[in-house]
């Protein structure tokens, strides 16, 4: 009782410093085994595969292969019927206390008496209220797990599920992260080789602006550095009182000014974006879209 306590407070300070799931899995396994005093755990995860086959992810002890023997399962066949097909298919703790005696246990006796296993616990692991695998614990002692070791234990895999969700919500945030900076990158190389000016601004003829493309340099004359330090630059430099300007410093090359049309639309969070294109007007203007 006292070792299975040591051995909860040790795996909850292993959750709270693990830096990926494999090392998390190796380490919970790892101190069930040396603190615990249990003869063997391992982990596995239920594969949505169809003949429903159980995934070992790691173990600790003497185990030699006894996971990867067994071939788990978690189908309603006799394959699947062990404690830790059980325990994901029906969602429930299962306690064999007697490997060497209990029928229901048979197909895989002789390979758990061959490493010492007298009794073994499988304990489902939920995400959601669902089983997406099983923490199965090895003793060398038939009737082991008893309901006060059973209610440590039971808390000891709630709390590694918990840990398990934690950090692949973290890993895919991370994903998520990476994946919106090489959109934007990609973005930013895209609009910055276009003949035109594009930007992302607050809505409103005065919104702040957050980004605009270094064409503006070109077109307006202004560096993107000059625009986004005042946002009234679009105002008191652009959109004049009679809603038209001529572009001096921007010719065709035979003395004609170059005139823009700019397109403003809605785009995500609010922020209004624009796209300043050539027309065959000698003057540009401002079109709301």
């Amino acid at each position: 009782m006292n070792r299975s306590l040591h051995a909860l407070s040790a795996c909850n300070q292993a959750l709270a410093q693990a830096g990926s799931e494999e090392e998390l899995l190796r380490q919970i396994c790892d101190i069930i085994v040396r603190v615990g005093g249990y003869r063997m755990a391992g982990i596995a995860y239920a594969e949505q595969d169809e003949e429903k086959t159980v995934r070992p992810m790691a173990h600790a002890g003497f185990g030699s292969g006894y996971l990867e023997q067994i071939k788990l399962k978690w189908s309603d066949t006799p394959a699947g019927r062990g404690p830790a097909g059980t325990a994901i298919r029906e969602n429930r703790i299962c306690v064999i206390a007697d490997t060497a005696n209990d029928p229901t246990f048979a197909p895989w006796r002789e390979a758990a008496q061959q490493r010492g296993y007298a009794a073994v616990i499988a304990l489902p692991l939920r995400v959601a209220g669902a089983a997406f695998g099983v923490l199965a614990i090895y003793s060398e002692q038939a009737g082991s797990f008893e309901s006060s070791e059973v209610e440590l234990l039971t808390e000891m895999a709630n709390n590694l599920a918990f840990g398990i969700t934690a950090i692949r919500a973290q890993e895919e945030g991370r994903r998520v992260t990476a994946a919106l900076q090489d959109a934007e990158r990609r973005y930013r190389q895209l609009v910055e080789q276009v003949p035109a000016i594009s930007y992302i601004a607050e809505p409103g003829e005065a919104g702040r602006f957050h980004y605009i493309s270094p064409q503006v340099e070109h077109i307006l004359g202004f560096t993107p550095q000059e625009w986004m330090a005042d946002d009234h630059t679009w105002l008191t430099s652009c959109i004049p009182t009679t809603g038209r300007r001529r572009l001096p410093p921007n010719t065709d090359g035979k003395g004609n000014s170059i005139a823009w049309n700019i397109e403003r639309g809605r785009g995500m969070g609010g922020k209004c974006g624009c796209a300043m294109t050539r027309c065959s007007s000698r003057t540009w203007r401002r079109e709301s879209s």
